[in-house]
């Protein structure tokens, strides 16, 4: 009896210490963050306590340690679910989507292409890929995802009302390796499937308009080099449940054999990048970071998210293996890996966020003077409101 009483009050002074040492630590990220809300408060934005806990969290003390060590031990229990993020049956991680009412995105992109219509400029949408699959065959038993429902919904209402729309998931059959196409630690496709994605819906735009086909070349995959690093990415679940809990994915950088020459410019893109494929549209320098937990190696391609991208072929550089047309893609981030391939077929290609663009979109298409206007999002972004201000 008198051991089990040791025991007890050691482990309780233990609880104590390791308590104690903990608040130690996370004194000095709590009073940046009360700093940092207090000056918010000050300056008239919105700032709450949820905001005194973000800066606790991201500036605590070896806080990617315990992200690691946390995520190992959930690991270890079995613990399949963690917040959003879930642990598939086959160790792909995947965020839930909640249902979305689609009926008021379905009619603001309507509107749009009807403006641009009038202004004789196409508006196509594209659906990409979703990381969970229809069949929902590897979700446990009283979990959904309803982002491919979402997706259903949204494409229905469009064609039913006649807009032209390409459903990249109606492309796969039972002989395809649908979660083979995704990070395993990240929500994204890779980027070997974003240069698919990219072929196949120039061949469904050639169908349509033949002017707009890029050359053969740009769609041959034989024309590019696709060097992989193994065990190399590290995504956005992984930096948030750790590498014990998720692993890490291959990377694959994709470039092409053939000469280019480009101009790449843009929000966040100072000074403008000139050069080769590589030299405009990759960011091979963040290749060489070592804090994978900081940033992510998708942004290799475009180097991250910006609200706009422009990328031209330089004018003294310009020769035949273009079509000669410029395309306007609006996008979500899944578009960091397609539209660096499309800038290689067309004299110009920009590509907008309209989650971050804060411009007048009419005024950039003025100027942009697009040939055809591309929308693609992935279904698990048509829930965000801010995907769908056109106006």
């Amino acid at each position: 009896m008198k051991k089990l009483f040791h025991a007890r009050c050691f482990t309780a002074v233990l609880f104590v210490i390791v308590i104690g040492l903990m608040c130690l630590l996370g004194a000095r990220s709590f009073a940046r963050g009360v700093y940092f809300v207090s000056k918010a408060l000050a300056q008239g934005e919105a700032a709450g306590p949820e905001y005194i806990e973000l800066h606790y969290n991201n500036d605590f003390p070896g806080k990617n340690i315990w992200v690691t060590l946390n995520g190992g031990v959930q690991r270890l229990a079995g613990v399949r679910r963690i917040k959003d993020l879930l642990r598939l049956d086959n160790g792909q991680i995947l965020s839930l989507t909640e249902r979305a009412d689609m009926g008021g995105h379905a009619d603001a992109l309507l509107a749009f292409s009807r403006r641009m219509e009038e202004r004789g400029i196409p508006v196509v949408y594209v659906s990409t890929l979703t990381k969970a699959d229809r069949a929902g065959k590897m979700l446990p038993p009283g979990i959904e995802d309803f982002s491919n429902d979402n997706a259903d919904r949204f494409l229905r209402s469009l064609r039913e009302r006649g807009m032209d729309c390409l459903d990249l998931r109606d492309l796969e059959d039972e002989n395809t390796e649908h979660y083979g196409q995704f990070f395993r630690t990240d929500l994204h496709w890779t980027p070997e499937t974003g240069f698919l994605a990219f072929t196949e819906i120039d061949r469904w735009l050639t169908q349509r308009n033949a002017e707009l086909s890029v050359p053969a070349r740009c769609t041959d995959r034989e024309q590019y080099r696709f060097t992989v690093y193994p065990s190399f990415f590290f995504g956005s679940a992984g930096r948030q449940l750790g590498p014990l809990y998720t692993g890490k994915d291959d990377f694959t950088v994709i470039e092409p054999l053939f000469d280019t020459a480009l101009l790449l410019t843009g929000e966040g893109v100072e000074p403008a990048r000139e050069g080769s494929f590589s030299e405009t549209l990759l960011y091979p320098e963040l290749l060489r970071e070592k804090d994978q937990f900081s940033m992510s190696m998708y942004s290799v391609y475009c180097g991250g998210e910006f609200s706009w991208l422009s990328a031209r072929h330089l004018p003294e550089e310009t020769t035949p293996d273009t079509n000669g047309k410029t395309l306007l893609m609006l996008g979500d981030s899944f578009s960091q890996v397609v539209m660096p391939f499309f800038a290689l077929g067309y004299d110009r290609v920009d590509l907008i966020d309209l989650r971050l663009f804060d411009a007048d979109l009419t005024t950039y298409i003025d100027e942009c003077r697009p040939d055809l206007i591309l929308v693609m999002y992935a279904p698990h972004s048509l829930s965000e409101t801010s995907l769908f201000r056109f106006s």
